[in-house]
């Protein structure tokens, strides 16, 4: 039987991170093989790609330029879906599979970054398998891209079903819970055969082994979140507070904010490890932590009083800023997620600038969508300096964000009806890039914000 490759990239909630789960997906595979390979893979790409994945800058490609490309930007949208194509189609002479996880966080970039890869690899060796949860109301963006998926040949949908009793009585007996098949059918009633909501009910029994034998399933919490809150509740309060901090930073928890941040509160980071031995929190081949559910993740942050959540915030954005966000353009979009959430009029300045710089490089790799967010709140922040304020360097004009909503609008239709499906991947042949350098300069009659 013939290996497969494994592409694996989720969106988080938070959106920090333009194209996030193809950043993740192409990021972590170049992790598991040797700088040859990766060297082979992007050949030809390297500006487009090493501008979306900055991390390949560091890597030892025996091609010294490399290092420098990412301060250039793809020249076209459409140059940087068909270099990330053209990627994937070289993977693919291997059978791959690409697994795009929690879809329903997606940006808008990279659902049109998603239907692209689709159309133009369907006579590829590749398994594209996408998963979003159907318990939230999907964007306009979303709903869009799943009917496109729909309409593609050989799409399949797959709703995902509770486990039955059987399987619940099986997990009860690996837990040594008495009369398996009994409370596995209680179980079953009381939580639909939710997966995760079993598991944490089952590791709450397990952190409490006096009462595994006298286990009840009708008393087990209305909902998963209460479960995971009295999980927590047993946890140290050192343990407590790193749980708190690596929430309030998002699903992925990379070491280099996690660290800094606990640094700031004055945690400690031997509680990562009580965190890890408990399966709160999962540990990746890079040292960077990840909840082990993005519902853990959702009933920790949802517990957090209102003002904690703001003073954990300006905790990683002042870890951010004691560090320094250099040239690493995903942490100075952190930098300004986490300072939008601190709520705190002091750093305002601050704030717009940070929006800008973000909103700026959100438009060099051509995530127009993303780009007008942080644009929007980029202006918000102005007009609450004042007009006497030190902010005239960052100011943002309603033109900005307007031209960024429109090149969104307009190069996504360019892209869809310019990809006839013969045309050889990784090749601009049909795109009209004279025409689309062109709207770029375009500006749109605007007031000052």
């Amino acid at each position: 039987m013939e290996a497969a490759n494994v592409l694996y990239g989720r969106s988080s909630a938070e959106q920090i991170i333009a194209f996030e789960p193809f950043v993740e997906a192409i990021g972590r595979f170049a992790e598991r093989i040797g700088d040859d390979e990766v060297a082979r893979l992007i050949d030809g790409f390297e500006p487009e790609i090493v501008s979306l994945v900055p991390s390949l800058a560091t890597r030892h490609l025996h091609q010294p330029l490399v290092r420098d490309l990412g301060d250039s930007p793809p020249s076209t949208r459409p140059t940087l879906f068909e270099s990330i194509t053209a990627v994937l189609a070289r993977v693919t002479r291997a059978p791959t599979v690409l697994a795009l996880d929690d879809l329903q966080w997606a940006d808008q970039s990279s659902l049109s970054m998603l239907r692209h890869v689709v159309r133009r690899l369907d006579q590829a060796h590749l398994l594209v398998l996408v998963t979003y949860r159907d318990d939230c109301r999907p964007s306009a963006a979303m709903a869009d891209a799943i009917s496109d998926l729909h309409r593609t040949d050989g799409c399949r949908s797959v709703r995902l079903g509770g486990l039955g009793v059987h399987d619940i009585a099986d997990l009860l007996r690996l837990a040594a819970v008495p009369n398996a098949d009994q409370v596995g059918e209680v179980l079953r009633e009381r939580t639909g055969g939710n997966s995760f909501y079993v598991t944490q009910v089952l590791s709450a029994a397990a952190e409490a082994p006096a009462a595994r034998a006298s286990f009840d399933p009708l008393h087990v919490p209305d909902n998963v979140s209460e479960v995971i809150r009295h999980r927590t509740a047993t946890l140290s309060a050192a343990a407590q507070q790193v749980l708190a901090m690596a929430a309030v930073i998002g699903t992925g928890v990379p070491r280099r904010y996690l660290e800094p941040a606990i640094e700031v509160v004055g945690g400690s980071v031997d509680a990562v490890e009580e965190l890890i031995g408990r399966r709160f929190l999962l540990e990746d081949v890079r040292g960077d932590f990840g909840f082990a559910h993005g519902i853990v993740r959702d009933a920790v942050y949802g517990g957090l009083s209102l003002s904690r959540r703001r003073q954990l915030h300006r905790a990683v954005a002042s870890a951010l800023l004691a560090h320094g966000t250099g040239k690493d353009l995903h942490v100075g979009a952190a930098l300004a997620h986490h300072l939008d959430l601190a709520v705190d009029p002091s750093s305002d300045a601050m704030l717009a600038d940070a929006c800008r710089k973000a909103g700026d490089h959100a438009m060099g790799i051509w995530a127009y969508e993303q780009a007008a967010g942080f644009y929007r709140r980029a202006l918000a922040a102005h007009r609450r300096c004042g007009p006497d304020s030190d902010t005239a360097s960052v100011a943002v004009t309603m033109a900005d964000i307007d031209r960024a909503t429109l090149l969104g609008d307009v190069v996504e239709r360019i892209t869809e009806t310019c990809t006839p499906a013969d045309r050889p991947v990784g090749t601009d042949q049909d795109f009209p890039l004279e025409d689309l350098a062109a709207l770029d300069r375009v500006r749109i009659p605007g007031g000052i914000g």
